[in-house]
């Protein structure tokens, strides 16, 4: 035994279940363990994935023993380490078994013989999601653009085979795109797709990663593109530039130049750069 062992003490209640449980058994689970606690009654499960763990969460600010199938020093499922050292400093942990037993198939029978014993009742929770399923609807075209381009594309923790431009065919719902290029910082973005949407663009600017002592600047245009130019360097058309290495301990000038429009650039003194710059385009008036 392991932990408190006033929590053995107290009348207890044990609460299992289903290893594969959907969302709404887990949440059940933790909150009939939170009032179970509530009531002054210590919570007995087993540690195991699932109602087991939500069981063992909902009731650890009040009291829960966890029953080991191996010995307190061989926590199964490992994923569970960091809540059986919860329990051994807030409830309590029991075995049969010595120290160094690595669970296997037939220590589990036993072990729940002592999670019965330990408990007036046993709460068995066995809740699954119910799928309700439709025909597929038609994926929509979604094409990545990244300046630059030849950037790294997972969407939904897939790596795609093709570099950035490139298109995917994703269905319908929620996706996660993450865009990774070496240099530059890790991009994320949501994108939900409707039903029968059409083909859809998405471009990014990728952030470069200065050297220290060094700065990556942005320059932002709006509202429309302009020929921006850093330093005598010109990168044309574009609504946003940013440009890593830039030194702050030298005087900069930042352009920027669009035909029937004005704006009024930037003269930067050494020891005075910001990360951004942000210029509005005016229309000339005709003479």
């Amino acid at each position: 035994m392991a932990g408190k062992l006033d929590v053995l003490h107290r009348p207890a209640v044990a609460m299992v279940g289903a290893r594969n449980a959907s969302a709404a058994g887990r949440r059940f689970a933790r909150q009939l363990a939170a009032d179970l606690g509530e009531a002054a009654f210590s919570v007995v499960s087993g540690l195991a994935r699932s109602i087991d763990t939500a069981a063992h969460d909902g009731s650890l600010a009040t009291g829960t023993v966890a029953v080991m199938a191996g010995g307190l020093d061989s926590v199964y499922p490992p994923e569970n380490a960091a809540l059986f050292d919860d329990i051994r400093a807030r409830g309590a942990a029991v075995s049969e078994q010595p120290p160094g037993t690595v669970p296997t198939a037939g220590h589990f029978p036993p072990r729940n013989r002592l999670i019965s014993g330990l408990a007036l009742g046993v709460v068995v929770v066995i809740i699954f999601a119910i799928v309700f399923l439709r025909p597929h609807a038609p994926p929509s075209v979604v094409k990545l653009i990244t300046n630059p381009p030849g950037a790294t594309v997972l969407i939904d923790g897939t790596t795609t085979s093709v570099k950035t431009p490139m298109k995917a065919s994703l269905p319908p719902g929620s996706h996660e795109i993450e865009v990774r290029m070496a240099g530059h910082k890790t991009e994320k973005m949501d994108l939900t797709i409707a039903e029968g949407a059409d083909p859809t663009e998405r471009k990014l600017e990728l952030y470069p990663i200065s050297k220290p002592g060094l700065m990556t600047v942005s320059v932002v245009v709006d509202p429309i593109a302009a020929n921006i130019t850093v330093d005598g360097k010109i990168y044309p058309a574009r609504r946003i530039i940013r440009i890593a290495d830039i030194d702050p301990n030298k005087p900069h000038k930042i352009e920027i130049t669009s035909g029937g429009y004005s704006a009024p650039g930037a003269d930067i003194a050494a020891g005075k750069l910001k990360a951004e710059y942000k210029f509005t385009l005016k229309r000339l008036k005709n003479e």
